[in-house]
């Protein structure tokens, strides 16, 4: 495999991810899984989200000393890609869900890391550069403006965010619920973080996520943080009346 180009398998990245799931599952595999993990991802970084998804659980992958720069690279489209999908980076196969009704992808990593390592004002030039060369990416978009929350830049992030929502009626239901975790925090920003929730939920693929792992759990916190008691009881009673309906 090593000595293979990954490129075969652009159309199958899913081959990938199973391969590189059962080696990491031996140890004596691992040192091998890495160098293929890389290779793979060099070979397609835009596709990196469709395999991590196999591995994403696996720890040593996120201890790697240059994973922010692969991280960016997969999100973040290169001047001379072609974008097929205008929601690349905001929305991402590669999730996890906490039992807080938060999610874990490609982003909020890269999102952590470059808080951490104080890289935050680099990723944002970086990504002004892409949407010079992708007019039409609206992750992009999304990933500027949440940017300048964490970032104190409110009075930028703010008509940007609601602009987005406003008139994406397409915008995935991941995305939604990626904008409305990613800004809950900043209070000027938390009635908006509470719209995202909102239409994350009447999505139509809403559903499909159990209340424990979902956007209404997350919604449910925010409520009960701006004071908004009856709005997050309401809330509860109608999700725990759709999860008793799902079990019937």
């Amino acid at each position: 495999v090593e000595k293979m180009d990954l490129k075969i398998f652009r159309q199958n990245p899913w081959m990938i991810g199973n391969m590189l799931q059962n080696m990491f599952q031996n140890e004596k595999q691992k040192d091998r899984a890495i160098r293929v993990f890389k290779k793979a991802w060099d070979a397609m970084p835009d596709r990196a989200g469709e395999f991590m998804q196999y591995v994403s659980h696996v720890e040593d992958i996120w201890k790697l000393p240059d994973i922010y720069d692969y991280l960016r690279r997969a999100i973040i489209p290169a001047d001379t890609v072609a974008l097929t999908d205008p929601w690349r980076g905001a929305n991402s196969s590669s999730t996890s869900y906490t039992g807080e009704g938060r999610m874990e992808t490609m982003v909020t990593r890269m999102l952590k890391m470059a808080r951490e390592q104080k890289k935050l004002p680099k990723l944002r030039e970086d990504i002004e550069a892409a949407l010079g060369k992708h007019k039409n990416w609206l992750g992009g978009q999304t990933l500027l403006a949440i940017i300048n929350a964490k970032e104190g830049k409110h009075a930028e992030a703010m008509p940007v965010i609601a602009k987005l929502l406003d008139e994406q009626k397409a915008m995935p239901t991941q995305v939604r619920w990626l904008v409305g975790q990613e800004i809950e925090d900043v209070p000027d920003l938390q009635p908006l973080a509470m719209r995202y929730l909102e239409s994350a939920l009447s999505a139509p693929d809403a559903d499909n996520y159990e209340f424990e792992w979902g956007p209404a759990r997350r919604l449910i916190a925010i409520y009960s943080k701006a004071g908004k008691k009856a709005e997050a009881r309401d809330l509860l009673l109608n999700q725990l009346g759709t999860e008793k309906d799902r079990n019937v």
